[in-house]
């Protein structure tokens, strides 16, 4: 899925003709010749950029929720959370699908420790748990959403032009 987003993200990007603009505007600022036209330049790609990540990833996105911003983070604490649910129904000896049960483990981050919880009461609270932990990422989808498109745009120009990560290591920036 990820492979997905790449490619329809740098779809987009060549249809907008963002990679000759950027490679223009890295040959400005090695040879000083930065101006203001030059800033203007760079904040509209920034908006194309943006426009064309948020779009490459609706066009891979099924809309589940409105409520609250997807991210990872959150999207672990609903996975955790229905793990918890399903392994609620083992020990009660109700009917569960064991290959959710198996890919809400993984994708919930489960440790082997919490996966051997035999006690009823133990997994209860363990769902406690991870009822709360959610509830609290949810409060913070919108910061927990902006932080990982900002990653994700630093990795893809990472990926896109590694020697940015050597200029910016060299100068001492993150």
């Amino acid at each position: 899925m990820v492979q997905q987003y790449i490619s329809n993200l740098h779809r987009r990007l060549d249809q907008h003709n963002v990679y000759p603009h950027l490679e223009a505007l890295q040959g400005v600022l090695q040879n000083s010749q930065w101006t203001q036209a030059s800033t203007q330049e760079y904040e509209s790609l920034d908006a194309v950029i943006t426009e064309s990540m948020l779009a490459a990833e609706n066009d891979l996105s099924r809309r589940l929720t409105t409520t609250y911003q997807w991210s990872p983070r959150l999207k672990q604490a609903v996975q955790r959370l229905r793990y918890w649910q399903l392994r609620l129904h083992q020990v009660q000896n109700q009917p569960f699908a064991a290959n959710q049960f198996l890919r809400y483990r993984d994708e919930g981050n489960i440790s082997e420790v919490d996966h051997q919880l035999l006690e009823e009461s133990a997994i209860k609270n363990a769902q406690h748990e991870a009822y709360k932990h959610l509830k609290q990422l949810q409060q913070q989808h919108q910061e927990l959403r902006d932080t990982y498109l900002e990653d994700l745009a630093e990795a893809i120009i990472l990926d896109c032009s590694p020697h940015l990560a050597e200029e910016a290591l060299a100068t001492g920036r993150k």
